[in-house]
C-alpha cells in the first residue's frame, strides 16, 4: 500500500467509529495554495508530502490524529519549522547530553509534520521517501521512531485495528504502551528499540489445585496485578489482568498442535476489541506470530498474515512479531 492509503485507512477507521477526529478534519488544499505556503520552505515539499495536504490540510484544534499527536495544517508546519530554526540558532547542548552533535538536535531539512506541545514527529525533506520519521521530544535528540512515512502509517493503522489504540468510555483516546510499541519495533525494524517497560514485581502467589491446574498471580502494586493460568502439563492457558479491581484484559490459549496456539486476547478497556493471534512456539518458548485478526462486536475489522512479504514498501526483512507467551511455567 502507499502513503496515501496507509493514511486514507487511518481516517477511514476514525469514520467507521464516529471519533471526534473526524468533525476536526480540514478540508484539502488545492495545488497552488500549497506552493504559496510551502515556498516559505528552504527546500521542496515531497511530491507525497503535497499529496497528504491535497487530502486534508491537518486536523482544527490541535485535535490528535494519535496518541496526542495532531497532524499539523501546511501553515502551521511552516510557522513551527521556522520557530524550531530560530531556536536551534542559540541553542546548546548541554554539557553533560549524550551528543554535542547539534544535528542531532536539529537540522535545517526536518520537516515537522505532527505536533504535540513543541515535540515532533518529522521527516528530512533532503531525503524525500528514504528518510525516517524522526521523534523530536523538547530540546533532547531526535530519534529514528519509524523507518519512514509509510511504515509510520501503517504501524498507527495496526495500532487503532488491533486495539492499542482506543478511545476510552469518555471518548478520550487512549494507549496500550506496551502493545503500541511492540507493533512499532516490528513493523520498524531500523528505528530506535525500548528497553522493556515492565513493571518489577512486588510479590507472587502461586496456587496448584488437585487436578494439577495452577494459578500464578503477580502484583506489581496494590492495583495492578496479572493471574496467569496454566493446565496440568504447565502449558500457559489463559491470563487476566486486573487495574483497581476491574478486569481490563483477558486472554485465553487454544494449543492447535505441539507447536502451534491461538490467543484470544479481550480488551475491555474503551471499545470492547477482541484479537485473536496465531503462531509458532519456538525453542525457547516464545511464540512467534504468524496470522492476527481483530474484531469488534463479533465482526472483523482486520487481518493480516504475517507470513506474507510485504512487497509494497521499502523493507526487505519479514515481518514478525515474538510475544512473550512463556509455555512453561516460571517459578515465583
Amino acid at each position: 500500500m502507499t502513503i496515501l492509503s496507509h493514511f486514507q485507512a487511518i481516517i477511514d477507521w476514525h469514520r467507521e467509529h464516529q471519533t471526534p477526529v473526524v468533525a476536526q478534519l480540514r478540508p484539502g488544499l488545492k495545488p497552488d495554495k500549497i506552493e504559496k505556503r510551502a515556498k516559505q520552505l528552504p527546500f521542496a515539499l515531497p511530491p507525497e508530502i503535497k499529496a497528504l495536504y491535497e487530502l486534508h490540510d491537518g486536523l482544527k484544534d490541535n485535535a490528535p490524529l494519535f496518541t496526542s499527536f495532531t497532524f499539523l495544517p501546511l501553515g502551521e508546519v511552516v510557522a513551527e519549522y521556522e520557530l524550531a530554526c530560530e531556536m536551534a540558532e542559540d541553542f546548546e547542548p548541554p554539557d553533560d547530553a549524550e551528543t554535542q552533535d547539534p544535528e542531532a538536535y536539529w537540522k535545517p531539512s526536518w520537516l515537522p509534520l505532527f505536533g504535540f506541545q513543541g515535540d515532533y514527529y518529522l521527516i528530512d525533506a533532503a531525503l524525500g521517501l528514504r528518510s525516517p520519521v524522526y521523534y523530536r521530544v523538547g530540546t533532547e535528540p531526535a530519534l529514528p521512531w519509524y523507518d519512514n512515512l509509510s511504515r509510520m502509517f501503517k504501524t498507527i493503522r495496526s495500532c487503532f485495528e488491533q486495539g492499542a489504540y482506543f478511545y476510552d468510555e469518555d471518548q478520550i483516546l487512549a494507549e496500550d504502551f506496551e502493545k503500541a510499541n511492540s507493533l512499532r519495533e516490528q513493523l520498524n525494524p531500523r528505528s530506535a528499540k525500548l528497553g522493556s517497560s515492565e513493571p518489577e514485581p512486588i510479590k507472587q502467589e502461586l496456587d496448584e489445585q488437585p487436578d494439577g491446574t495452577r494459578r500464578l498471580t503477580t502484583w506489581f502494586s496494590e492495583d495492578h496485578y496479572i493471574e496467569q493460568f496454566y493446565g496440568p502439563d504447565q502449558r500457559k492457558i489463559g491470563q487476566s489482568e486486573y487495574y483497581q479491581g476491574d478486569l481490563t484484559r483477558r486472554d485465553s490459549y487454544l494449543y492447535i498442535g505441539a507447536d502451534e496456539v491461538e490467543i484470544t486476547s479481550e480488551n475491555l478497556m474503551g471499545f470492547m476489541m477482541t484479537t485473536k493471534t496465531r503462531g509458532r512456539i519456538t525453542a525457547d518458548g516464545s511464540v512467534e506470530t504468524t496470522h492476527v485478526q481483530t474484531f469488534m462486536q463479533d465482526q472483523m475489522l482486520f487481518e493480516q498474515d504475517l507470513t506474507k512479504d510485504d512487497e509494497d514498501e521499502d523493507w526487505d526483512e519479514e515481518d514478525s512479531d515474538d510475544e512473550d507467551a512463556p509455555a512453561a511455567l516460571p517459578k515465583p
